[in-house]
């Protein structure tokens, strides 16, 4: 109450206050005032102007708060964005100015009051229809206006409903011609194209741009007229001066009505600048593009000023990010920390970047290292192991600083493929088979019948035996006499390493029986073996790289028996170590514990219990990788558990004792041990597989004195032994056809003769002179094994 200057009883004090959002209803008039109601009762009392601007605020409110629905026809209040999809953040195609038509397709289905798809003009695209204030951003067309709109055409006639401004051209900034009156009639030449709401007309004093719409969707004309009706002129309007007082009341509440839609207009393009800069979401040009609508609708200068701080300081900051990550390069990031310091970003982002700029600049002189070594292979001869080694050492180190510094794999991945060609040309320059000669020491059964040493090392390379008056010398690629387990397994180590590389790796020892094979593969508690030895370096080096791979290791292990395969991990074996009584003793040839039976309907082993499926060799034709089904395969996730597997796949060997050895291992032993490793930065995978072979003893039978099952034990190691002797004469001389199926034996070592695996034989020897005819012969056998070379038979580097 008391509002207004006229109209308000004296005495009567105000009621309340109420907050923003009551809704109010325009009441009955008092004299020439009106009343405002709401449901709390009378709340004051206006003149006709203030009536005036509130019909005008009810006429926006209406519009907008309308849902708006397919085949809609809407105008757009102020520049609006036109997106590609409905996603406020989705690609811009172009900003939509104010007063263009638009026609609603489907609208938002998470939003459907503020997102819709509309055509404007031959564009298409999503909009938003109001802020997140609920402030319209589009206005729906009343129908008389879509259809005035829609019926004008040049010819057409109308009736002016209030005073009119003529201007030269559309925009309503341009050159004003005249004013015509309420009443007017005006001939309309054309429509505009950009903004439907405009038209030229002609009339009797003027002709000009006028508007037939106002931007709140009041119509200013009334028709099209009947063409027969004559046009009304200035002289026969009437000129009482009631007349020019309704005309100015009219003229101050459009003038009203134009304040109240640019004082709109700025508030929304305000609101919108201030939502915006708040959104961490949102990117710097989407900003700028507020600011710039903000500055178009008079915002105010400090807004929009801040407003561009702000969006040169997110863009510094986003290319700082961006030089930051592991894809940006040191001169990128040097630009970007000079643009950072000049949009003034706060000191701790600056320190943190200057931090990465460090360690990108460490970086880079590693890769500079790496490069440089890199650079001086295609110098190495390739031929000379020394140059090889000296090479691969030195890029070996640069690629560990590298690491050191935080270099990821991607980057030295050609390095590290360069380190594994040189590491394995160095292998193969040794020989695609290597033979390690290993001579034990007289034992005491030798030594009290008498034996004389007739063997020794003549250097590191060369072992002799005497025979007589005439010694013989024969050259290896080292000498043990017999040297330590440490020295023996220092020198086979980096065969580990190849196998990590995805190389096939096989170790295997060959010899007369009791010469010291399994001593050398497995040895005792506290002097271990190259086989435990082996199992210890692989985890040794998986743990040393565990941050950049994921390793997983499975195992299994079988003998070979009268040329069957015997699975040792299969569930049958619940005994302890199977052993033959001695060849002379009582019962001499059976056996202690479970036996093996042929079945009927297979030509395999199988046991009598539990009737387990006999192990079946196969080769895969492409790559030559060695298979063999219903094998127990165990995963191993440290040394501990597949070092007590091998302990217990190993008791129960077969053995016996013979004259020549009281505990004679009557079978091939044969561990295999499977690695797939994954890099966790590139996602590749590689497969490799060791195998550790430890040869039954050949032997003669007059002077191990076996008879029985022991016997025919013998015969059967001697015949596998020999059907190796005929695979490596075949692949020593060039044969075409390599005998590999004449024996179980051969098919599993198939893909560690020859082919690009790596292979180490362990060849033993015993010194005594009663078996001189013994180690010449074994000798001899190596030697013909160290002639192979490389082939195309065999799986090098497998991806998983």
């Amino acid at each position: 109450r008391g509002l207004g200057a006229a109209g308000a009883p004296e005495g009567m004090s105000p009621l309340g206050e109420f907050g923003a959002g009551i809704d109010i209803t325009l009441g009955g008039g008092i004299s020439e005032n009106f009343l405002l109601t709401s449901e709390a009762g009378l709340i004051d009392s206006c003149s006709p102007k203030a009536r005036d601007l509130l019909s005008a605020l009810q006429i926006q409110e209406q519009t907008a708060l309308r849902h708006l629905q397919p085949e809609d026809t809407c105008e757009t209040l102020t520049m609006i964005t036109l997106r590609r999809e409905e996603s406020i953040f989705s690609d811009v195609i172009t900003e939509l100015p104010a007063g263009l038509d638009l026609k609603v397709l489907r609208v938002g289905t998470s939003a459907p009051r503020k997102r819709a798809f509309v055509v404007a003009g031959n564009l298409e695209g999503w909009i938003t229809v109001q802020t997140s204030f609920h402030e319209p951003l589009v206005r729906i067309k009343k129908d008389a206006e879509v259809a005035v709109i829609r019926q004008a055409h040049a010819g057409c006639r109308f009736k002016l409903k209030c005073m009119s401004q003529v201007r030269a051209g559309e925009a309503l900034d341009s050159e004003l011609l005249g004013e015509l009156e309420p009443g007017a009639v005006v001939t309309l030449v054309e429509v505009s194209g950009h903004n439907p709401r405009r038209g030229q007309v002609a009339a009797e004093t003027v002709s000009g741009w006028i508007s037939l719409v106002t931007s709140l969707g009041q119509l200013r004309v009334e028709g099209p007229l009947d063409s027969a009706s004559s046009p009304l002129t200035m002289d026969a309007l009437p000129q009482a001066e009631r007349r020019r007082a309704t005309q100015a009341d009219e003229e101050a509440a459009a003038q009203a009505k134009i304040r109240l839609a640019a004082a709109t207009a700025r508030q929304m393009a305000e609101d919108n600048l201030r939502s915006v800069m708040k959104s961490e979401r949102v990117t710097p040009e989407e900003l700028r593009i507020a600011a710039r609508m903000a500055m178009e609708n008079d915002g105010h200068p400090d807004l929009v000023k801040e407003a561009e701080r702000l969006a040169t300081s997110r863009e510094a900051t986003a290319r700082l990010q961006r030089a930051c990550s592991e894809e940006g390069s040191v001169g990128e990031l040097r630009a970007a920390l000079e643009a950072a310091a000049t949009a003034g970003l706060p000191k701790h982002e600056l320190f943190e970047a200057e931090g990465k700029l460090k360690d990108k600049e460490r970086k880079m002189l590693a890769m500079q290292e790496v490069m440089s070594v890199m650079s001086e292979i295609s110098g190495t001869n390739m031929g000379s192991v020394e140059q090889i080694r000296e090479v691969k050492a030195r890029l070996a180190e640069a690629i560990r600083r590298a690491r050191e510094k935080g270099v990821n794999d991607v980057d030295l991945r050609p390095a590290d493929t360069e380190r594994k060609k040189l590491h394995n040309a160095e292998e193969d320059l040794k020989g695609a088979i290597r033979v390690f000669c290993r001579v034990r020491p007289l034992n005491q059964r030798e030594i009290e019948q008498g034996d004389a040493q007739v063997v020794g090392a003549v250097d590191a390379t060369t072992v002799s035996v005497q025979q007589g008056r005439h010694t013989e010398n024969y050259s290896f690629d080292a000498i043990f006499a017999p040297g330590t387990q440490e020295e023996v397994f220092d020198d086979c180590r980096r065969l580990v390493q190849s196998a990590l590389d995805g190389y096939n790796v096989t170790l295997f020892a060959y010899g007369q029986t009791g010469a010291g094979k399994t001593h050398t593969m497995y040895g005792t508690k506290g002097g271990e073996g190259t086989a435990p030895r082996t199992i210890q370096e692989l985890f040794k080096l998986i743990d040393r790289e565990g941050a950049r791979y994921k390793s997983e290791v499975t195992a299994c292990m079988m003998e070979l028996y009268r040329n069957e395969l015997v699975d040792l991990l299969a569930p049958r074996f619940s005994s302890p170590r199977r052993r033959a009584s001695h060849v002379n003793g009582a019962g001499a040839g059976t056996q202690a514990s479970s036996t093996l039976k042929r079945d009927s309907n297979m030509s395999g082993f199988v046991s009598d219990s539990l009737g387990l499926p006999r192990l079946v060799v196969k080769t895969d034709p492409k790559t030559g990788e060695v298979q063999i089904d219903n094998l127990t395969e165990e995963r191993c996730s440290s040394a501990d558990e597949l070092l007590k597997l091998l302990e217990r796949g190993a008791q129960q060997r077969r053995v016996a004792c013979t004259a020549m050895n009281s505990e004679s291992s009557r079978s091939h032993l044969l561990l295999m041990v499977r690695t797939v490793r994954t890099n966790q930065a590139t996602g590749e995978r590689t497969q490799s597989k060791i195998m550790l072979c430890d040869l039954a003893g050949c032997e003669r039978l007059k002077k191990s004195e076996a008879v029985g099952d022991t016997q025919k034990e013998a015969i059967e190691i001697n015949r596998s032994l020999t059907a190796i002797g005929d695979v490596i004469e075949a692949l020593t001389t060039g044969q075409k056809h390599v005998p590999y199926k004449n024996h179980k034996l051969t098919q599993v070592l198939q893909d560690a003769l020859g082919g690009s695996s790596k292979t180490l034989m362990f060849v033993n020897c015993s010194p005594a002179s009663s078996n001189v005819e013994e180690t010449v012969n074994a000798l001899k056998y190596a030697m013909r094994v160290k002639k192979i070379t490389n082939g195309k038979r065999g799986a090098a580097q497998r991806p998983a």
